[in-house]
């Protein structure tokens, strides 16, 4: 089963537990502050746990090369970009939503610091008209990043503002949908799925050498070529695609290693990230390895409850930041501790995206209809 290139069952609790690293994360490292003046303490082990939560993400990037390239094969360019942007807008909207009701509704629960507050505030501030509705299109698209967007209100409206995504982990979902248009582009070009996953290696080496720096993909094309190398030897297990996986790997290491070195460094951060970084990559490469081996063991992730658990862990990735700090701030204000209220809304946030995934299933029910009645194209 594995061994023809089929989707590795055991990376739907990997992915779950993922974004559920992420989100504690979230709740208890990054706003932290948001509780600092309630004087509670979060248990250390925990705390420390999530302390380096934010490397789910890169995991998510593994799995997303393995993946998609399953995704692009027997399908065009166009069908493939359609199904991967449908897959993403339609529960980012929903998370995008949440985020703007919460802030709406409670912005002063949030310390006036915290720099999602102050994207929001700085938004309804504004003293031009069409600034303030540029911002809110980017909200929506997410095309552009906070420099960007920050260098166009000074250069064209002449204010100098504060700007986040109120959805602040869809920075990653940019990254993916580089990833999509690269793939499209090639299969476009070559129209040979299999094919493309030599470019993809291809394509980020020669970023890394002929680059080395921020631009486009780079530095998570690294990622996402590290799963494009394990799918093409999931395929067909050789020793050369095994050393490229590992020659991957090595490049992946030393590019993340360096990357946040670099932002550990500009945000005086002590809990530095470069060399546990290093082994997330390394093990990652090595887990997936070992359930390409044995197939067997895979199988017995094959059921209902872990594939609801890995579909889950995209809404839980996109709704929890701001409503659920929200939240746990209200619950710390009535008195329960914010390890409690943590804990407690962590879980509704995952009941909440399991009946958001109701709603994104019709959705993407009638999307695919429509596109496929619309260009006449036979399902694979």
């Amino acid at each position: 089963m594995n061994r023809s290139g089929k989707y590795l069952y055991v990376l739907d609790l990997v992915r779950f537990l993922a974004a559920v690293w992420v989100m504690g994360y979230h709740f208890m490292v990054r706003h932290s502050s948001t509780v600092d003046g309630l004087g509670i303490i979060v248990s250390r082990s925990i705390s420390q746990f999530f302390t380096y939560g934010y490397l789910g993400v890169p995991i998510f990037f593994i799995i997303s090369g393995f993946v998609i390239m399953q995704s692009a094969q027997g399908r065009s360019w166009y069908e493939f970009l359609f199904l991967r942007l449908l897959r993403i807008f339609p529960l980012y909207w929903l998370g995008l939503l949440f985020a703007i009701i919460a802030l709406t509704l409670s912005p002063k629960i949030l310390v006036a610091s915290d720099p999602d507050i102050l994207a929001f505030t700085n938004m309804l501030s504004l003293n031009h008209l069409l600034l303030s509705c540029f911002h809110l299109f980017n909200q929506i698209i997410m095309l552009f990043d906070d420099l960007v967007i920050r260098g166009f209100s000074r250069i064209y409206f002449g204010q100098q503002i504060t700007y986040s995504l109120w959805v602040a982990q869809a920075w990653s979902l940019r990254e993916e949908i580089k990833f999509y248009i690269l793939i499209a582009a090639l299969l476009f070009l070559f129209g040979n799925s299999r094919q493309i996953m030599y470019w993809v290696v291809l394509f980020n080496v020669a970023l890394i050498a002929l680059l080395g720096k921020m631009s486009f993909l780079f530095p998570w094309s690294c990622f996402f070529a590290v799963g494009v190398s394990i799918s093409l030897y999931q395929i067909k297990p050789c020793i050369l695609r095994l050393i490229a996986i590992w020659l991957q790997v090595g490049f992946t290491c030393i590019v993340a290693s360096k990357y946040y070195l670099t932002i550990s460094l500009i945000s005086h951060d002590i809990s530095s990230a470069e060399n546990i970084v290093v082994y997330i990559i390394i093990l990652t490469t090595l887990f997936m390895l070992f359930f390409i081996k044995f197939p067997s063991l895979d199988i017995k992730f094959k059921n209902k409850a872990y594939k609801l658990l890995g579909i889950w862990s995209y809404p839980i990735y996109i709704i929890h930041e701001i409503p659920g700090v929200i939240m746990i701030k209200l619950l710390a204000n009535f008195g329960f501790s914010y390890l409690i209220s943590a804990i407690y809304i962590m879980l509704l946030v995952v009941i909440i995206s399991a009946l958001l995934n109701i709603i994104d299933e019709r959705i993407q029910k009638y999307g695919k209809n429509w596109f496929y009645s619309k260009f006449k194209i036979i399902r694979n």
